[in-house]
């Protein structure tokens, strides 16, 4: 019994002992652990043990040991010294060891950085960049830079939420450490993969008006892959996670699909509604379709589209020009009508519909095609004209309406383009040919179409002689007081007009066949004038450009 008893006792003696010895732990740190050499580089060491009552330090550099707490110790001899903390209590012990380095003249300083997300962001992503120096000295210099170009201030970090893809983030660190040589370092280049941030996107699609009591399939369809579906109708949970929902849908039922992104990717939204599809649930429909062209009153030749619109989903076109079949089964037809062509579409509606009648025929499409109309242009003017003077050239039209434009040549080229039956030029030193095309502008159809060559001669008398249906001469040309006209037929009718198309006077009717005429124009101001000449059935036989000196 007494043997029991001291077995206990030293067993409480020594379980005792064991917990006493497992509460004294050496720690500590050591600031700054690394420097340079040629600046008698002093290390502070902070003592964090527990449960010592005496400490001895080795600081590795030879330098004699030391009890205190908090010592300090110099290191001036490059190298790396293991700095032993011996921490004590009774006859227990236990250590801590901390390496210091010492560097030499001419280590080079280096620097690193790295991203705290990594290189590849979504688009908008703050992303911080930290410098981590190697001999840096007691105050670094940074300078972050972003493709090449200085962001930043002179800290170790840098923060960015506006990267773009593939830009390139680096740090140039300038050292103050005595002993970094060199004492500049560019860092690792760390290079962004930026992904554009999708934008979801969910539409559903599905009949929006069926027969009551019919199941309807409606699909979603999300520009994002993996997403999860929840349908939902009339604004409560329906159907399952799945991008295809079948439902019997009664009148005024809403149906709606939202979809949740997956947790990887780039997004602008965590979440997607879809549009709405409004249920109309008819026990009957009545079919309607009508035709509408793209045009009427079109000129020969011309295509004509022709729409058919029905309110029946899912019928089959059928359509008819006249009396025969034609186009193929879709809502559109296009094709050359003649005049007179009726234009008809039906319909069929589809065996699952609820309609009445189950086919329809549309309205004809009655067509007014306008065959083309070529107009007649025909020039007159002077036969000859001095050089310097100034010949005018007019052209009888047929067959145009009341709006076109001619385009005037001479020679070949353009030298005019006009919106009146006439135009003027002046005479050079040779002879000229002149035509004119004249493109119709008046509603209905057209060609155009180009005169004949209109040839006037150079000559150097003074007197202007007009071709047409009669020769008719005018001079002197330029005159001063009165003009002389030879050709004139009795019942010939003249007027002159001032260059604004402004009558200045007029002969109502030649009373005889006097071969010459004398017309008095004093009271003209001087300037370029045109002469016209009608017969007695209207129509125009001479047109000359006259000059008052």
């Amino acid at each position: 019994m007494l043997n029991l008893k001291r077995i206990l006792l030293l067993a409480s003696f020594t379980i005792f002992t064991i917990k006493a010895q497992a509460q004294l732990a050496a720690s500590f740190t050591a600031s700054p652990t690394s420097g340079c050499a040629s600046i008698n580089f002093t290390v502070n060491f902070t003592n964090n043990s527990i449960g010592a009552t005496s400490y001895s330090w080795n600081f590795g550099n030879g330098s004699p040991s030391s009890s205190q707490t908090n010592p300090s110790t110099t290191y001036s001899t490059a190298g790396t010294y293991d700095v032993v903390l011996t921490a004590m209590n009774g006859s227990s012990s236990t250590t801590d060891t901390v390496v210091i380095t010492v560097y030499g003249s001419g280590t080079p300083t280096s620097v690193s950085i790295a991203a705290n997300s990594g290189n590849t962001v979504c688009s908008g992503t703050a992303v911080t960049f930290t410098a981590i120096p190697f001999l840096g000295g007691s105050s670094p210099s940074y300078q972050l830079k972003k493709n090449g170009t200085n962001v930043g201030t002179n800290s170790n970090t840098y923060t960015n939420s506006s990267l773009s893809n593939g830009d390139v983030i680096t740090c140039f660190l300038t050292s103050n450490a005595s002993c970094a040589s060199p004492d500049a370092a560019t860092s690792n280049a760390i290079t962004m993969t930026v992904s554009a941030n999708t934008t979801p996107t969910l539409s559903i699609t599905g009949k929006d008006t069926i027969c009551s009591g019919i199941a309807d399939t409606f699909t979603a369809t999300s520009n994002v892959a993996g997403v999860t579906y929840q349908w939902l109708l009339n604004g409560a949970v329906a159907g399952t996670n799945s991008n295809v929902y079948t439902a019997t849908p009664a009148n005024g039922n809403v149906i709606k699909c939202a979809a949740t992104m997956p947790l990887t990717g780039c997004y602008t939204a965590g979440t997607d509604t879809s549009n709405a599809i409004n249920m109309l649930v008819n026990p009957t429909i009545v079919p309607t379709i009508s035709v509408t062209s793209s045009a009427n009153n079109v000129c020969a030749g011309t295509p004509v589209d022709y729409t058919a619109t029905t309110n029946i989903i899912g019928g089959t076109f059928h359509w008819m020009v006249n009396i025969s079949n034609v186009g193929a089964d879709t809502g559109y037809y296009s094709y050359t009508p003649l005049n007179g062509d009726a234009v008809f579409c039906s319909i069929k509606v589809p065996s699952s519909g609820c309609y009445n009648p189950d086919s329809l025929n549309s309205t004809g499409v009655i067509m007014n095609v306008m065959p083309y109309i070529t107009p007649v242009i025909v020039l007159s003017g002077p036969a000859n004209a001095a050089p310097g003077s100034v010949v005018t050239i007019t052209a009888t039209i047929t067959g145009a309406g009341s709006s076109y434009s001619i385009l005037w040549k001479k020679n070949g080229l353009i030298f005019n383009t006009t919106s009146v039956p006439y135009t003027a030029y002046t005479m050079n030193g040779s002879n000229d040919v002149i035509t004119a095309t004249i493109t119709v502008l008046s509603p209905g159809c057209y060609n155009t179409a180009t005169s004949a060559p209109w040839e006037v001669t150079v000559n150097t008398s003074g007197v202007a002689t007009i071709r047409g249906q009669q020769d008719i001469t005018a001079y002197p040309n330029p005159f001063s007081q009165q003009l002389s006209l030879t050709g004139l037929l009795q019942g010939d009718k003249i007027a002159i007009y001032d260059v604004l198309g402004r009558k200045r006077t007029e002969i109502s009717e030649v009373n005889n066949n006097d071969p010459q005429q004398q017309i008095p124009l004093t009271l003209l101001s001087p300037g370029i004038y045109f002469l016209h000449v009608w017969n007695s059935d209207g129509e125009s036989v001479a047109n000359i450009s006259i000059q008052k000196q």
